[in-house]
């Protein structure tokens, strides 16, 4: 019996498709993207049929689904936090990852924009980067490469925008490194940038901007607050494209003992320029004498109680969505005027079932996940996709009810695929949030057989699979992601069935368990690596622990690890 594996090795990277192997993480980790990528290993297969071994496995489930870019035409850009950029023309039955030809990480994208005027014109930022691309995204320029992203996330929000006349002036609500201004204008599609606004958007982190089609003169943008500099963010408006900006609300400066200081998250306006924009104290709707005149703008809360709203939108009919974050439900609400809202019941279906879940899960928790951005369906309005913590979700009777969405444009981190000693067609693929997921007709199907997930709703991240020379035992090592603290299941079944493991000797440890491996010949006897931590007040325990019987621990290596 024998095994080929086509490897395909570049200075920069590894590159298999959806799945990018950095050298910085090839020591200890991968991060998998959107549809985790297995090689196929097959029994006797020649060296010829081994020329293209790598097949798609969609796990249907993301680290963060996080939003949309959408075309009129109906074309998608979906994006999310780890796993990057894809393209549907569908709906979302079908995606297609957008990032093969990048050789340097950007899958941790935070926006992206698709010109009104031609569907192949698209740009994202992806981790300190900035990309645009003239064909749909199977090539890619890079433009920008100091961007700060993680202090400039703010979730529900639109930062990255073309004009909408103008194909190739592209706008940026993003600080950069060594820059003081957070707001940029580019002309010619990225190519080169100036600062906008002055003073406005340095004292305060532009977060989200929007342009009024009927009126692409009448720009605005939502801030926040820069520590040392701003004790509020608000609304800025310019009816002149940008040349002067007039600030019409801050909450009167008054901050929420929750939410701090005023920010606003994302702006919609309908074609009758109802204006609504979403805040961390709530929705607030502007009305104006005169839209030319920002002097007479008139901002006023909505019936929300102060809470953080991550996003508004507007629908076909003009009414508005807004996005409500809560931790066991989730309750958005609908509003015709903008200013009276109302609570949409929503509920989630098991219509569909991932793998990593089960349908009395679904059933049990009713929690759809998603939060942060919803688009329509261009040729049915009553079809809905939201974003979303697990995948991205879908409803087809306007919002009423919702399933969660395979197809593929999600991902999570893929920490380590462990191949079964004697049956080739297995694989097991160790992940966060997920847990283990297992494979068992070498990735032919595209689809996964079971994951420890049904057995345990919980967040666990395992680092390691570790199975026995049978496959019949599998031992998942890593960390309850929900507490910080370390976790071991174990299957004694192929992964059919599973339970915990309750060590005694292992310490307590807030990284869990970094690394492992088993004994070839018993199940019983493996090692573990526990990480270390410099969180105060957090257990921190670091070293390397053995057990023979598979409960008991005892640390070895001495000081060493």
């Amino acid at each position: 019996m024998r095994f080929h594996v086509k490897k395909v090795f570049r200075p920069q990277s590894l590159s298999f498709s959806g799945l990018k192997i950095y050298p910085q993480q090839c020591c200890s980790w991968i991060h998998a993207l959107g549809k985790l990528l297995l090689i196929c290993l097959l029994a006797g297969v020649s060296s010829a049929q081994a020329q293209t071994p790598y097949r798609d496995i969609s796990l249907d489930c993301g680290g963060w689904v996080s939003g949309f870019a959408q075309h009129p035409s109906g074309r998608l850009y979906g994006y999310g936090d780890i796993f990057g950029l894809y393209r549907s023309d569908d709906f979302g039955a079908n995606w297609q990852f957008l990032q093969n030809s990048l050789t340097e990480g950007a899958t941790f994208v935070s926006a992206a924009t698709v010109h009104p005027t031609d569907a192949n014109r698209v740009a994202f930022v992806g981790n300190i980067h900035l990309y645009t691309s003239t064909d749909a995204g199977e090539t890619w320029t890079k433009r920008l490469s100091d961007l700060n992203t993680l202090p400039d996330r703010v979730r529900g929000s639109t930062k990255l925008l073309y004009h909408p006349t103008q194909a190739n002036e592209l706008w940026l609500a993003n600080s950069r490194i060594g820059q003081t201004n957070s707001l940029w204008r580019s002309t010619d599609n990225g190519g080169s940038w100036a600062p906008i606004g002055g003073t406005a958007f340095v004292n305060e982190r532009a977060t989200t901007i929007h342009f009024f089609p009927a009126a692409p003169n009448e720009m605005w943008v939502g801030t926040e607050a820069i520590s040392g500099l701003s004790t509020t963010g608000g609304l800025w408006c310019s009816v002149d494209s940008g040349a002067t900006w007039t600030k019409v609300w801050n909450n009167g400066g008054a901050t929420t003992t929750y939410y701090g200081a005023p920010r606003v998250h994302s702006i919609a306006r309908n074609a009758s320029r109802v204006s609504v924009f979403a805040t961390n104290t709530g929705v607030w709707r502007v009305t104006a004498s005169n839209w030319n005149t920002p002097s007479t703008y008139v901002v006023t809360q909505a019936t929300f109680p102060q809470q953080s709203i991550p996003n508004v939108t507007t629908l076909a009919d003009g009414t508005f969505w807004a996005s409500e974050i809560g931790d066991q439900t989730w309750a958005p609400k609908v509003s015709p005027d903008g200013i009276t809202w109302t609570d949409r019941q929503i509920t989630l279906t098991n219509a569909y079932v991932p793998e990593w879940t089960t349908a009395a899960q679904i059933t049990a928790s009713n929690r759809v996940y998603g939060r942060d951005m919803l688009v329509q369906d261009v040729a049915n309005p009553n079809r809905w996709l939201l974003t979303g913590g697990a995948s991205a979700h879908l409803s087809e009777d306007n919002g009423l009810t919702w399933r969660y969405q395979p197809g593929g444009m999600s991902g999570i981190a893929g920490w380590r695929t462990t191949f079964d000693r004697v049956n080739p067609n297995r694989a097991y693929l160790a992940s966060a949030d997920r847990g283990i997921f297992i494979v068992t007709d070498a990735g032919l199907s595209g689809q996964t057989a079971t994951s420890s997930r049904q057995a345990f709703d919980e967040l666990h991240s395992f680092h390691e699979a570790l199975v026995s020379a049978d496959g019949q035992t599998i031992v998942g090592a890593g960390v309850a992601q929900s507490i910080n603290r370390t976790v071991i299941i174990r299957s004694t079944n192929g992964g059919t069935n599973w339970s915990k493991i309750t060590p005694t000797g292992l310490p307590d440890n807030h990284e869990g368990i970094q690394r492992a491996v088993m004994s070839l010949n018993d199940p019983n006897d493996y090692l573990v690596l526990l990480g270390y931590t410099d969180k105060a007040g957090e257990p921190n325990n670091p070293g390397l622990y053995r057990t023979t019987n598979g409960t008991s621990f005892a640390k070895v290596g001495g000081t060493t690890f």
